[in-house]
């Protein structure tokens, strides 16, 4: 069986941005994740 995931995810301080494309798709908007910082990722793969 094949399925088409036809949505997209957006930060929810983008939330409205992007509504236009709601008849082509599902947008969603995801809160934070909370403790998880991306920088910080970013910190740690380089050193």
């Amino acid at each position: 069986m094949i399925t088409h995931n036809n949505s997209r995810c957006f930060k929810q301080c983008l939330e409205g941005r992007f509504d236009e494309f709601k008849s082509l798709c599902e947008v969603v908007y995801l809160e934070r994740t909370p403790s998880i910082s991306t920088t910080e990722i970013i910190k740690i793969i380089k050193e």
